[in-house]
């Protein structure tokens, strides 16, 4: 079994993180979720928009699952996926999007500065 910290987000996140979830739960692998929260929600519970228990559960299990997050623009708070790549020295996200139109597209960014490789028309 393996365990996998699930944080889902606001906004549209939680109905993402669940899509996600479900989709990795039909593979017949066998997955303990451990849900925590991040977000602006937490600020006024735990002072940080990433509470310990969060950052704890994600050192525990070495991997997890994010669902997107509200960050304000200019003000506020720094977004917490900036706060997990600096904590975790995280290097790569990759994310699929499905857009509009009929084009598949998958996102390899580099999260160190000025490299964004993008790959289109993935079949």
């Amino acid at each position: 079994m393996y365990h996998i910290t699930l944080i889902p987000g606001d906004g549209i996140g939680p109905e993402v993180a669940d899509a996600a979830r479900r989709v990795l739960d039909a593979t017949g692998v066998q997955f303990y979720w451990d849900i925590r929260n991040a977000g602006e929600s937490q600020i006024s519970l735990y002072g940080s928009p990433l509470p310990d228990e969060t950052l704890t559960s994600i050192e525990n299990n070495r991997i997890a699952l994010k669902g997107p997050i509200t960050t304000p623009k200019g003000i506020g708070f720094r977004s917490v996926s900036v706060e997990l790549r600096k904590k975790f020295d995280l290097f790569y996200l990759f994310t699929f999007q499905l857009p509009k139109t009929s084009l598949d597209s998958a996102f390899f960014e580099q999260l160190s500065p000025a490299l964004f490789v993008s790959l289109l028309n993935m079949q």
